[in-house]
């Protein structure tokens, strides 16, 4: 496993902060298939729920909860 530290805030994808909010973009993608880069890591589900501490993924198999502090980037799925 590879962990990036960096000092610098999440990227909830770069077209999130072009249009004036990481949160509102967030909320689009509830409900959908997204892709979360955390500690190096990628994890693919369902966007459940994105709180100040936690971010909730329905995965295939089993649930995914991640602390919103290892996460680097939520985008949504590339599409197969």
């Amino acid at each position: 496993m590879v962990v990036i530290a960096t000092s610098q805030p999440p990227n909830f994808s770069s077209a999130t902060f072009n249009k004036g909010g990481a949160m509102a973009e967030l909320y689009t993608m509830i409900g959908k298939e997204v892709e979360v880069i955390a500690n190096g890591m990628v994890y693919k589900g369902v966007l459940i729920e994105v709180s100040e501490s936690e971010v909730h993924l329905k995965g295939q198999l089993q649930w995914i909860t991640l602390p919103v502090s290892s996460v680097s980037e939520i985008k949504p799925a590339e599409q197969r």
